[in-house]
């Protein structure tokens, strides 16, 4: 909670705003907040960047594992391939804790499991090129399920979009 938001309860955040609004600004505070105290709250970020290239400056903090720009296919799917992987692990060790939520893991096992943050810059575009491209609907589909199945075990998404018309209603 170093942005004063508690995403064991809200799970997911979406940043609205037009253009030059500063949506990747605040997208990268997130990053900042969460990389300051991650000493004490462990994470683990990656960004997807499908704007206008803000979140190669990210590159640089410890916390972050791998910035993507643009469309690369493979990066994103061996991406949604670990974080399929990372929650189906999580969700068998978070059930044998009796845990509800990444907060309660650590409280209960004494363990430091790192929240995973990935921040998508440009939902919008993120979305026509995987969910309109024919033989790409598979990767959108498994974005919207990892982010609600993720929530609840610490793997959350951030994500900026210029209208609310760029999130599906099942997102």
């Amino acid at each position: 909670t170093a942005f004063g938001i508690d995403l064991d309860v809200v799970g997911n955040l979406v940043v609205l705003g037009a253009g030059g609004s500063g949506k990747s600004a605040a997208l990268r505070a997130v990053a900042v907040a969460a990389s300051s105290v991650a000493e004490r709250f462990p994470v683990q970020i990656t960004a997807l960047d499908f704007g206008g290239g803000g979140m190669s400056m990210l590159e640089d903090l410890p916390t972050v594992g791998t910035v993507i720009s643009g469309p690369d296919d493979e990066r994103i799917t061996r991406l949604l391939a670990d974080l399929d992987a990372t929650i189906s692990d999580r969700s068998t060790r978070f059930a044998a804790a009796r845990a509800a939520n990444l907060r309660e893991y650590r409280s209960v096992t004494g363990v430091a499991e790192p929240r995973i943050l990935v921040l998508v810059d440009g939902m919008g575009a993120f979305r026509n090129e995987y969910e309109f491209r024919p033989g790409s609907l598979q990767v959108f589909d498994q974005v919207v399920a990892i982010a609600a199945t993720g929530r609840a075990l610490g793997v959350h998404f951030v994500t900026a979009a210029d209208r609310i018309g760029a999130f599906p209603s099942n997102l």
